[in-house]
């Protein structure tokens, strides 16, 4: 830099209000309590630096197998980043209980990693402590238990761009181009691949049912946009 100069403020791409996020949750921080409700616990979005972790869907390819990072037994849920943005809840208390200066500003900055691009964190305008960071782990775990990706140990099955057979990600149908569902998702006419078979569930433990969705599970019968696009 010549002197004189100003220096280059480098800042991270937007990450735009109406992106979905997606967030891996362990299987312990996860409890379904019937087809349509489930509780996330606020342990799944502790960070030791009080940033939590969410990936962009989008660069995901909109498929939260992504997200697991090789690990079937996580459940994947996820946000909006507006959601984020909106929260103006959390503040510093005083010793008596009251709130002390303005409400903690939050965002979703991107913060690209070497093997996972897509990583971005929620992120404030200031230090936090352990009361307020908290209540922000509870306000994530209260918005993501709205959008559920994928249960623990549900599988992610693909289609061709116009077909109703589903299918395994390796299967050859889908290998010039292929949709994510989760399978919970699937249209009522959805059908499996004769060829590769996919399958629904992976086994938990010895005697697990595999193939086949909880008795429960809701059904999504628009395949065409069941795969989480951006809202």
């Amino acid at each position: 830099m010549e002197r004189g100069e100003s220096p280059t403020i480098v800042r991270a791409p937007l990450v735009d209000n109406k992106e979905l996020l997606y967030h891996a949750v362990r299987k312990g921080h996860f409890t379904r309590l019937s087809g349509t409700e489930v509780t996330v616990s606020a342990n799944a979005y502790t960070d030791p630096h009080m940033r939590p972790s969410v990936d962009r869907a989008g660069m995901k390819g909109f498929d939260p197998q992504e997200t697991r990072f090789n690990d079937d037994s996580n459940a994947v849920v996820s946000l909006v980043a507006e959601e984020v943005r909106a929260i103006n809840d959390v503040y510093q208390f005083t010793a008596s209980g009251q709130p002390s200066g303005d409400a903690y500003v939050f965002d979703v900055v991107w913060r690209p990693e070497p093997e996972n691009p897509a990583h971005s964190q929620v992120e404030t305008d200031r230090e936090m402590n352990d009361g307020t960071f908290k209540r922000l782990r509870r306000t994530l775990a209260y918005l993501s238990s709205k959008r559920v990706e994928l249960d623990p140990y549900e599988q992610v099955v693909y289609f061709t761009p116009a077909g109703r057979v589903y299918h395994k990600r390796s299967c050859h149908h889908v290998k010039n181009g292929r949709k994510p569902v989760a399978f919970q998702k699937l249209s009522s006419g959805a059908k499996p691949c004769g060829r590769c078979r996919p399958e629904g569930w992976v086994p938990e433990e010895e005697g697990a049912v595999v193939g086949r969705a909880p008795s429960d599970s809701p059904v999504i019968l628009d395949v065409a946009n069941a795969s989480g696009r951006q809202v």
